[in-house]
């Protein structure tokens, strides 16, 4: 079998597409600067060896693939920008986001602004890793795991005393606060009571 040449031809040769887009940008300015009102578009593309039909395009308005906003957008600039205040607002409160808290955050958004029949549009379990991604300045840190000291301190028979201690105080602060009025209300409406004297 022969082998495959190690050089490219240069009709197999294949351009970046913001080159043709640089030249494409260079015909448009000579097409402004020139007199004539009806130009030899054709000649132009040629004399730049760039193609005509994407000449043509960016002539009547349409916009580069660099210009133009990604495809499957479920959130508008606006609602990202809700999102990403919901996101500083949690790190400014010191609680960290969970995937799903982004992604619950999003449908909620959408679930706001949807006014049409038919139920809300919904982001994917996928959605929130790919957000983060395009939002730099958030980013997944992995929790580290509790040193042996911090461990000790979180052990059952550590906070067991504690726990009882507190239990023991509220149940006879509900106690003493009970009369022959108050057994018919809920447990709730007892513990409300005893918290507010």
């Amino acid at each position: 079998m022969p082998k495959a040449p190690a050089f490219i031809l240069p009709s197999q040769r294949v351009e970046l597409y913001k080159d043709v887009e640089i030249r494409i940008q260079a015909a448009i300015e000579s097409l402004s600067t020139n007199p004539n009102p009806y130009p030899n578009i054709a000649e132009i593309a040629r004399n730049y060896e760039i193609p005509i039909s994407r000449l043509r395009a960016r002539l009547q308005g349409s916009q580069s693939r660099q210009q133009r906003p990604g495809a499957n957008h479920k959130l508008t600039d606006d609602q990202e920008l809700a999102v990403c205040q919901y996101l500083d607002r949690l790190d400014t409160i010191g609680t960290s986001a969970r995937l799903q808290m982004v992604t619950g955050c999003a449908n909620a958004v959408l679930q706001y602004a949807h006014c049409g029949q038919g139920p809300a549009p919904i982001v994917s379990d996928h959605w929130a890793p790919r957000f983060l991604n395009h939002h730099s300045e958030y980013f997944i840190r992995k929790q580290v795991s509790l040193d042996v000291n911090r461990k000790m301190r979180i052990n059952q028979r550590v906070l067991e005393p504690g726990f009882r201690s507190t239990m023991i105080s509220v149940s006879s602060t509900i106690s003493t606060k009970v009369t022959n009025t108050t057994l018919m209300k809920p447990v709730s409406a007892l513990v409300s009571d005893a918290i507010n004297g």
